[in-house]
Formats: structure tokens, sequence, C-alpha cells
């Protein structure tokens, strides 16, 4: 437990918190976790961010938790402040993962991402408090 603790104290100094507006142009200033981390041990995960060298003014989720199972990360979710807009964290993982996207991901409020090669997908959505979720989880 001591060492859960560990990891989350120092998951939550690297998030730091960016309250700016957002413009149109926010998608490559979203800061999306790493899934590479998934299936690693909590201790072994030292590159978080999927972009190691940050643009200026990024924007990074106001809240990170981490599942850990039989001592292996096995699901990651990020919570976005409410001013981001759901479309602008979608372009994100898009420029990313869009060969995996669900095909309904436009028409549907929860989008989906299947990674078959990386055994991971990702689900995107906006809680009731209106914060947008991006919920990344292992599969075999």
């Amino acid at each position: 437990m001591k060492y859960l603790t560990a990891i989350i104290v120092i998951l939550f100094q690297f998030s730091i918190i960016s309250c700016s507006k957002t413009d149109n142009n926010n998608t490559d200033k979203i800061m999306l976790l790493n899934p590479g981390i998934i299936g690693t041990m909590p201790g072994a995960c030292s590159q978080i961010w999927q972009n190691p060298h940050p643009p200026k003014n990024e924007i990074y989720p106001q809240e990170i938790r981490m599942d850990i199972n039989n001592n292996a990360i096995s699901g990651l979710m990020a919570a976005y402040d409410r001013s981001i807009g759901i479309d602008e964290i979608k372009l994100a993982i898009d420029n990313k993962f869009k060969k995996w996207a669900s095909a309904n991901n436009n028409a549907s409020s929860v989008k989906l991402w299947r990674v078959l090669d990386g055994k991971f997908a990702i689900q995107l959505s906006t809680g009731d408090d209106g914060m947008k979720h991006v919920i990344y989880m292992a599969f075999r």
C-alpha cells in the first residue's frame, strides 16, 4: 500500500493542471497518457506522457488514476477539465490511434478505440460533472 501511495504522489507531481481557456488548435497541446505503460510494474513506468517533449501551453489532465492488478498496471484514467472540448480530445487521440477508432465515434457520445496490436482499448466520454474522461484498459 505504501508503494502504491508513493506512485500516486509522484504521478500528481508530474500532472500539472492547466487552467487556460482552450482555442481551436489544442489537439497538439493535449497531453495524453502513454498506454505503453499498461502491463508494466508501477515502479518501472517512467514515461507517463505519450509526448516526452510537450509543446508550450500544454493541457494536462486534472486527475490521473491507475488500476493495478497482480503488480502490473492494467488500466489508466485521465480526467480533463470541463473547458476542454470532447472533440479536441477526440482529435488528439485520433492523431495517434485513428485507424483503430470505432466507426460510430462521430455519432456516439462515448468514443472508442480498440488498439489490437497494443492490446488495449481507449474510451472517451463526458462525466455528469462535465469532466472529460479518457480510459485506457488492457485486454487479452
